[in-house]
């Protein structure tokens, strides 16, 4: 597809006001996912550090073994915020207007399944314009996710053995007890590990070889196959996205439960407590319905059949050039 894109000299106006929009967008976009990766990426590390300095002599032994399973998933957390980071900012750096508009709700939900706010909300603010993907979203997102996935779960699994060794002081099988009160998370942790490596070693081999998007249009085994790991990543995905509008909602009720708290004192309801209570409550309405609404965008954009949105505005564009060169 040929690129139709700011430095086009037949555009009108409005073409060029709206693709200097999106290059705007685009800037700020890269700019935002670079300054929250590097701030993310600092508490991470800071939160390893802290348990991994800890002295399990002097932790209450009930709570001892949870630390080698926080550890293990800021590890992996670290891990998907650099990658992800990674990918999106070089794919905005490479792609077109016309391309990041097409698959801006693959950007964004590699965003929001971290916690992002600003990288997802510019991304669905671009225009709303009808365009002919060159990338397929089903077979970027497995692309992607099958790499983020596979390396983040072996760090994982990894992390979470090795502190498992030095809690338990070399004796692991101690930590495998069902009298651990952790017992249940860890063995879902390695569950989870385990599956998405076995998962993501076949997916590689499909989605990184020569070919692999024709691959993915052709009717054989090898392309169906490879839709199956598709549907799986994009089921993960889904189900990622539906945790963060539940942990949305939880920070609702934390906000009503602050402002019942700011009713309910013993000593006389503070006029300042119950208006902070109240604008925190109005704030968080506020967030969790713009967020949801974008979630059921981001929702609806990967999973659009083929992934194939048309675009005319950019038809009628190459329509003029075949017209002007024509005389």
């Amino acid at each position: 597809m040929n690129n139709y894109d700011i430095k086009s000299r037949y555009q009108t106006p409005e073409q060029s006001s709206m693709n200097f929009a999106i290059s705007m967008s685009k800037t700020w976009i890269i700019f935002l996912q670079i300054v929250g990766s590097v701030l993310a990426v600092i508490g991470l590390v800071s939160g390893m550090v802290f348990f991994n300095s800890l002295d399990y002599n002097t932790i209450n032994p009930k709570y001892k073994l949870g630390v080698p399973v926080l550890f293990s998933i800021l590890s992996y957390s670290l891990w998907r915020t650099i990658s992800t980071a990674f990918v999106i900012v070089r794919f905005l750096k490479q792609a077109t207007n016309e391309q990041i508009v097409s698959n801006r709700y693959i950007l964004a939900s590699l965003s929001l399944n971290l916690g992002g706010f600003f990288t997802p909300w510019l991304l669905t603010s671009l225009p709303n314009i009808e365009t002919n993907s060159t990338i397929k979203p089903k077979w970027f997102l497995s692309r992607v996710f099958s790499v983020i996935t596979l390396v983040g779960f072996a760090i994982l699994l990894v992390a979470l053995l090795l502190q498992l060794n030095k809690v338990t002081g070399g004796n692991i099988s101690s930590a495998f007890n069902k009298t651990n009160p952790y017992y249940s998370i860890t063995i879902v942790l390695i569950f989870i590990s385990v599956l998405f490596i076995l998962v993501g070693v076949p997916s590689i081999a499909l989605y990184y070889n020569k070919n692999s998007e024709e691959q993915f249009e052709d009717d054989t085994s090898t392309s169906t196959t490879m839709r199956i790991f598709a549907y799986f990543y994009l089921v993960v995905t889904t189900i990622e996205l539906f945790i963060v509008m539940w942990l949305c909602l939880l920070r609702l009720v934390g906000g009503f439960s602050r402002l019942i708290n700011a009713f309910d004192n013993d000593g006389g309801i503070n006029p300042f407590a119950v208006l902070f209570a109240l604008i925190y409550i109005i704030f968080q309405i506020t967030y969790v319905l713009f967020l949801w609404r974008m979630i059921v965008e981001v929702i609806k954009g990967i999973w659009k059949r083929d992934g194939i949105i048309k675009l005319s505005i950019y038809d009628k564009l190459k329509a003029r050039e075949k017209m002007l060169r024509a005389k």
